[in-house]
Parts: structure tokens; sequence; C-alpha cells
């Protein structure tokens, strides 16, 4: 017997939880006669396989109708539908209801950003490592963005890499739990938007969201790439200047600190991109290509080539570290006394690394087109 509720990380703003039972959804439970519940990884995640290709594992996340004020999962299942052409959102594979709940299956991926920097040795990530997964998060908020949404949400644990052999360099956005439609018609893909509000009500993380969302904007488009760029010094130096402040104060120091504080320790790109985001209005498109190119710059000056290893890959910095780190957490998972210490994380990585994970063909609900060159730079 298991109690659901919508899966939050330790940074989400805003959660809940669910106390529904649910004796019907357990090990072994066949959705839709084609995916086979394999085990929980959490409270609403699961790790499914194929019934006709056991081989192939998927996710499945769930809802419960118990809770009617947790039902988003149905908006985020637009959402990916409206994207399943973009490289950085997971595949769905498929969606509906059953009895209890909603459901959406995709593709598998393995632990979000934040997890993954906290577990390197000094709790950053070089230069080039942090420099090229904001250019994989700026591609995947222009994706996002063509598709008339914006997120009002970035942070790192939105975000997480593959978990395939063909996705493990590729950065995916997964939380879509705040997106907001700005343009009236998304599915026509018209260019016409929605009026911005006089003032709206706070929505995001306060360490990563722009002066904008602080003074209760309507949170654009540039404002997600803000984010972006405040992830970006964290992954770098390991921490944001109003960590120790007070989450009220924080809209205040964002305000008074030039941008070179801000951006202290940072290449100079990311200021130049900083003040540039800053002078645009809600009604504004932001230039892509500029911001891929000044962190093109960037790598360039250090020398650094789109496909040299991250940090935590074979020729990465942190490599060995990783590998130490990975064994000494299988030890622990085989002692006898100590299974129940297993996480979902190190489930799916074990998932992940048992089994040759077989992603199918997108079909043919893609609806996003190809984004133009001139909003995505190439990874």
């Amino acid at each position: 017997m298991h109690s659901l509720s919508r899966d939050a990380s330790s940074e989400r703003c805003s959660s809940a939880a669910s106390t529904m039972s649910t004796p019907e959804l357990v090990e072994g439970s066949v959705v839709n006669n084609e995916w086979i519940v394999e085990r929980f990884l959490n409270d609403s995640v699961l790790l499914v396989k194929s019934k006709p290709n056991p081989s192939v594992f998927a996710t499945m996340i769930v809802e419960p109708w118990s809770r009617p004020e947790l039902e988003v999962l149905r908006y985020d299942i637009y959402v990916l539908r409206l994207m399943q052409n973009s490289q950085f959102v997971s595949k769905i594979f498929a969606s509906g209801s059953i009895p209890g709940y909603n459901f959406m299956i995709t593709s598998m991926h393995s632990q979000n950003l934040d997890a993954l920097r906290l577990s390197m040795p000094s709790k950053r990530f070089t230069t080039g490592t942090s420099l090229r997964i904001a250019l994989h998060a700026m591609n995947a908020m222009a994706d996002l963005h063509n598709a008339g949404f914006v997120h009002r949400n970035v942070k790192p644990s939105a975000f997480c890499f593959g978990a395939s052999a063909s996705t493990r360099r590729t950065l995916l956005l997964t939380d879509f739990s705040l997106v907001r439609q700005y343009v009236v018609t998304p599915e026509s893909r018209t260019s016409e938007l929605r009026r911005a509000r006089e003032r709206v009500v706070f929505r995001g993380c306060p360490r990563y969201c722009s002066v904008n969302v602080h003074r209760l904007h309507e949170h654009s488009r540039h404002d997600d790439l803000t984010s972006v760029l405040y992830m970006a010094v964290e992954m770098i130096t390991g921490a944001l200047p109003w960590d120790k402040a007070a989450k009220k104060g924080v809209g205040a120091m964002k305000n008074e600190m030039t941008p070179e504080k801000q951006f202290e320790n940072c290449p100079v790109e990311l200021v130049d991109l900083y003040k540039h985001l800053m002078s645009m209005s809600y009604y504004e498109s932001p230039d892509y290509s500029k911001f891929s190119q000044g962190i093109m710059k960037a790598l360039n000056a250090k020398k650094i080539d789109l496909e040299d290893p991250y940090d935590w890959e074979e020729g990465g910095r942190y490599f060995y570290y990783k590998i130490k780190a990975q064994r000494e957490q299988e030890q622990m998972q085989q002692a006898p006394n100590n299974q129940s210490m297993v996480t979902a994380k190190s489930q799916m990585s074990t998932a992940s690394s048992d089994h040759e994970i077989y992603i199918p063909e997108v079909s043919d609900v893609n609806t996003l087109g190809p984004a133009s060159n001139s909003l995505k730079a190439q990874i």
C-alpha cells in the first residue's frame, strides 16, 4: 500500500502531499495492457517496463483524483505534447487515466542538476561544464517559448540529463509545474501575446528569479533566461551572492547589487548578457542567438569544445571522484542492514545501468517544428 503525491524537490517553493491509499496500483500491475510496474521510485513516480518489449524501461508519473488541487499533470501533458519535437524534453510514451489517477509515461532521466552539482567534491562544476549546461538550458527555454509558454520556475532541480545511451549528454527540462501560456493560442503558432497584467502574485523560487519577478511584474521570456544566468553563477562558484539572506531580502539584494558583483568570478560575457536581458520589456522577444554567441565566446576563450567530457564523465575533472562515490554507495546498499537506505535516485541509476534503455521514435503526436537556427545553438 502506498500514498501518492506529486514529486517535489528540496527547492520547490510550494508542495503538497496526498494521503490516498492505492491498493490497486502495486508492483506487477499492468497499465493500459502495455506497461508493467516494476517498483516505486517515490510516492508519485514509478519505474515501469514495456510488456511487449521488456528491455524498454520508462518513468510513470501518477496524480490521484482525490486531490483536485494537485491536478497539474494534465497541463504538463498538454505542454509536453506541444514540445515533442524538442530534444530538451522527455518523450511521452503514453498518458491518460486509470481508476483513481491521471498518469503519464515518459522516457527516463538521471538525477537533477542540483543533486549532480552537490555530488561534486567542491559542490560546483568547472566553468566549461557550467557554461555548456547553461547553453543547453537556454535552448530548452527557446523551445518552450517557441511553443508559447514561459516557465516561471527555472532552477537546477528542473533539469536532468537523459538516462539512455543516446541522451546521457542531453539536458532535459522536467518540471512544468508553474508554466504559463504567454501567447493567445499556442496551437496556432501565432505570435500574438497575451496582455501583461499590471501586478501578479509571486511565482517561482526567490534564489533564481529576476528582479522583475520580485517586483511582481508579469513574468516574461527574458526573466526565464535571467534565471538561467543565475543557475550558471551557482554552478561556477558553488553559491549565489544572496544565499545567506532571508528570503524576503533576496529581491532587495539583487536590486542593490551591481551586475559585476552578482556575476563575480564568472566570465564577463555573463554580465553583458544580464545587462541586455534587464533592458528588455515583456513584449520583446529575446535574441537567443545573442545569448548563445555570448556563451560560446566565453567557452572559446577557455578553449572548451562542446564535445569535451563533462566533469562527471570519463576524462572529466571529477570522473574518478564520482566513480569512487558510486562504489561506496553500492557497498552501502549491499550491506545487510542498509537496504532501507536505497533512494529513488540510486534505484533509477541502477535501472539505467543494468539494462540498455531503448527509446522509441516519437509518434505523430509531435506538433512543435524544429527551432530555427536563430533560436538554437548547435550542440
